[in-house]
């Protein structure tokens, strides 16, 4: 990026606002965060750098919300010296996060680490992150577990390991202490790269997850390459046996050896009580057409689910005819997110296929579509500007990622603002047209006379790489959002595109109140 042009007053960072919305929707665990980083969710301008930059913002000590409390040691890894008052002020916090991130982690840190969370005597939800820590060992890990004074009590556990050196033979030690917690409801563990991970050392695990009882549950073994379908099935069986699961998030991105075996065990899962289903199995190159289309036609019968995140990118083998139209969505689902960037196969029917699935799901709220790099998507047909608004009149948030899609041109831009333009509560819009080499300046144009981008409270365009779109096609742009009443917050993406030469002072007056970002 060449720089971000600024106009005084009007370009503000959108850090706060944005962690003020995850803290208050995911409370102390940064769940949309996760979602952003390995599901491949929109990321609104970066949500991982405005996580670093908010983070730096203050002390190793943070309060988000009353009974809740931060410890970010990666900034400053001094544990002794927070003085014994101030951990008397948050001794009756009932949520806590350690953050011990890229840290060198000595025995004096383990000891003090452990000391500090047996201090805590109420706590109902703890969080320890150890990502990318060295001098790393399970006995190390267990004993800060077994400081956990009332783990009798202990609602939620969330575990960070990506990207440590964890020796799986130290998990039985771990378990035992996790064994201890027997009114555990939400349980939420981290293995991405963890390469020294092995299956048949995993059994443990899946023991522990039988009969739990648990209402949440998050696994995550993205790149961890000797994951295989055996364990990713017997790790299955033990959490079917949980009836009272609403949550559950399951991780397999990068792991070679998983295949379509497992998204057929995966269909046999109970799913009954489910309210809110993500998995990730990006890069997975054994996943063919039968395997997934079997698991989605089970996806659409669980009767409960409202949020939905399938990432598949990158799964070459899948075709159009993964998908057909026999089965429809609950009319429950208010959340869908589904991810097949760089599935080069797919064609338009599957998006098709895929919004016609929809038909009966008049509640969904936020769709979000991700098929960059995929050369053979044009959304050239006519019932895109049918079907979505007809199947989803509630639609206020829709993110469409069709970066590098080598073959889309005008046609899909005069249909997304006639779709624009008949959705009348869609409130957010998130394009990403990066390098679409086909979609031309006056096509641009066509999109820059969209009534309904002056009914949108929150517009991020990325038309970087855009060698055809010209200086007087983006002002076109600024002065058709100028005349909004209703926008709050403005990105704009120009980056490498030669033929704008964008000034600053040449902006339309926005009301002092929004806030807008232009990259170029």
């Amino acid at each position: 990026m060449a720089g971000i042009n600024e106009t005084p007053e009007k370009i503000l960072s959108q850090r706060e606002k944005i962690f003020q919305e995850l803290r208050t929707r995911y409370p102390i665990n940064g769940e949309k965060i996760k979602d952003v980083i390995e599901f491949g969710l929109p990321n609104n301008g970066g949500i991982r750098k405005l996580q670093k930059e908010f983070s730096n913002q203050s002390g190793p000590v943070s309060s988000p919300s009353d009974g809740e409390v931060e410890f970010d040691f990666s900034k400053e890894p001094n544990i002794k010296g927070l003085s014994p008052s101030l951990l008397n002020q948050y001794q009756a916090s009932t949520k806590a996060s350690f953050i011990l991130d890229g840290l060198e982690v000595s025995d004096e840190l383990w000891t003090e680490l452990s000391k500090m969370i047996g201090l805590f005597n109420n706590l109902g939800s703890v969080f320890i992150s150890f990502s990318d820590c060295k001098s790393f060992t399970g006995p190390k890990i267990s004993h800060v577990l077994r400081s956990i004074s009332n783990k009798q009590t202990l609602k939620e556990l969330r575990l960070k390991f990506s990207n440590t050196e964890l020796n799986p033979k130290y998990l039985p030690e771990i378990i035992a202490e996790m064994r201890q917690m027997t009114q555990l409801k939400s349980l939420d563990i981290d293995f991405k790269g963890c390469k020294k991970l092995e299956a048949h050392k995993l059994v443990d695990l899946v023991s522990f997850l039988r009969n739990r009882q648990l209402e949440e549950l998050s696994l995550i073994f993205k790149g961890c390459v000797n994951i295989d379908d055996w364990f990713a099935i017997e790790l299955l069986e033990g959490v079917k046996t949980n009836a009272s699961l609403k949550v559950l998030t399951l991780g397999f991105s990068e792991c070679p050896a998983i295949t379509s075996n497992t998204l057929k065990a995966l269909a046999q899962f109970g799913f009954q009580n489910l309210n809110i289903l993500k998995l990730g199995f990006e890069q997975c190159p054994l996943i063919d057409n039968e395997g997934f289309g079997i698991l989605f036609q089970r996806i659409k019968k669980i009767e409960q689910l409202s949020e939905l995140i399938l990432n598949f990118s990158y799964c070459f083998q899948l075709t159009d005819d993964s998908v057909n139209q026999l089965e429809l969505f609950s009319r429950n689902m208010i959340e869908v997110n589904l991810i097949f960037s760089g599935c080069n196969k797919l064609t338009n029917k599957f998006v098709t296929n895929i919004l016609y699935n929809l038909k009966a799901a008049k509640e969904v709220r936020l769709l979000n579509l991700n098929f960059s790099n995929c050369s053979n998507i044009t959304l050239q047909s006519r019932l895109l500007t049918k079907m979505i608004p007809s199947f989803m009149p509630s639609l206020d948030s829709m993110y469409l990622n069709l970066s590098n899609c080598q073959s889309l041109d005008s046609v899909f831009l005069q249909n997304l603002s006639e779709v624009v333009n008949t959705l009348e509560r869609l409130t957010t819009l998130n394009l990403n047209l990066s390098n679409c080499p086909k979609i031309l300046n006056e096509h641009f144009e066509l999109f820059s006379n969209c009534e309904g981008l002056i009914r949108l409270s929150f517009l991020n365009l990325n038309f970087s790489r855009s060698a055809k779109l010209t200086t007087s096609t983006v002002q076109q742009i600024l002065n058709k959002l100028a005349g909004s009443n209703v926008l709050e917050e403005f990105d704009l993406n120009l980056e490498d595109c030669p033929n704008v030469a964008f000034n600053p002072r040449e902006m339309p007056v926005f009301a002092d109140e929004i806030k807008i970002k232009i990259y170029s």
